[in-house]
Order: C-alpha cells, then structure tokens, then sequence
C-alpha cells in the first residue's frame, strides 16, 4: 500500500511541476497573468501532494488508498487549479464543490485513521461528534487561512471581498462554510451508521 501512495504522490508531484513550469511560461509570453500569490500556490502543491506518505511513514499506518487519491485531487482542484489557475472566478460554482466535498472527506479521513490508530472504542454518537468537529475545523481554519492570504498578499481575494462592503463581503465566506457544515454532517451520518454496524457485527461475532 505504502508503494501505491507513493506512486501517487509522485504522479501529482509531476502534474504540480507541469503546472508551475506552464504557469512561469504563459506568464513570460504574457498570455497569462500571474502574481506571487499564484506562484505561491502552484508551490504550495509541490509540498503538500507528499502529506499522505510523510504521514503514513510517521505513524505506521495504511490509510485508505480510494481516500487518498481523493485527497490528492482536492488539493489539485482547490490549490492548483481553483486558486493559481483562477477557475473559482471563472466557475464560482467550483469553490462550493470543493468545501462541500472537502467536509465529506477530511470527516472519512479522520474516521479512518482513528479506526486504526484508537485504542479508546468509543460510542456511535461520539464518533459522529468527533469527525463533524475535526472536518468543521479544517474547514475553519482554511478560511483563517485565506482571510491571511489577502491582507498580507497585494492583489488577493480568496475571500471574494473586494468590491463588495457590510454583509455582501461576507457571503463567500459563510457560504463556504455552509458548505462545509453540510458536508462534514454527511461525514459524521456515515461515520455513525458504520461504526454501530461495526459494534453490532462484533457482537454477534462473540456470542
């Protein structure tokens, strides 16, 4: 498995490369035009597209190999090819997609990992409140992140602010986490149902 995640890894580490290098080339010829924003970004892939592995290696664990595929397209989408690209202000529809389905899969991923690292069993309801709190969070903080990005980068909108005052600039925003608060209940409904038809197979197992 782990040799599979690194395959991976290595595939979206060339795919990020190729998208700098096209990136520094358009910019050049001036068909295309970026800014360190942007460039930082398309960086930003090259270093995370490895999280998976790295956080295999560290705590020897197997995640779920469909999981981080998943993983590494979102991060593609919303760090590549939403943001440097600027896809979202093309397809704003976009940006709502990825917060909905990054709350299903940092809950799944969260699931899976204390599946096989918790050593506390704990109760259907606490799982679900655990992974719609963990998925929440990331969610939360990546807007943290964001409203960072455009007030220390000349030029930034993650946020969809500029041009906009009072409660319009804070759409984007809250939408985003609306998005995210959906996504992440469907994580924890999933959670939930399998982790007591775990507890109910184990059961009928040691009678």
């Amino acid at each position: 498995m782990r040799k599979n995640i690194l395959w991976v890894s290595i595939t979206f580490e060339i795919l990020s490369v190729i998208s700098l290098i096209t990136m520094i080339t358009l910019d050049c010829l001036g068909i295309f035009t970026t800014d360190a924003g942007k460039y930082l970004m398309s960086v930003l892939l090259i270093i995370v597209v490895w999280l998976p592995l790295v956080f295999e290696l560290i705590f020897k664990i197997k995640l779920n190999f469909a999981l981080v595929i998943a993983l590494e397209i979102f991060m593609l989408l919303t760090i590549v090819i939403g943001s440097a690209w600027g896809v979202y202000l093309i397809f704003p529809l976009l940006d709502k997609i990825v917060h909905f389905a990054s709350g299903i899969l940092f809950g799944l991923l969260f699931y899976d990992v204390y599946s096989k690292l918790g050593k506390t069993q704990l109760s259907p309801f606490w799982i679900c409140l655990f992974v719609f709190s963990f998925s929440m969070m990331i969610g939360g903080v990546w807007e943290v992140i964001e409203f960072i990005f455009d007030g220390v980068i000349p030029g930034q909108n993650a946020q969809r602010w500029q041009g906009l005052v009072g409660r319009e600039a804070l759409f984007d925003t809250m939408y985003d986490l609306i998005c995210d608060f959906v996504g992440s209940l469907i994580a924890a409904v999933v959670a939930f149902v399998h982790r007591k038809n775990t507890i109910k197979s184990n059961q009928e197992i040691t009678k």
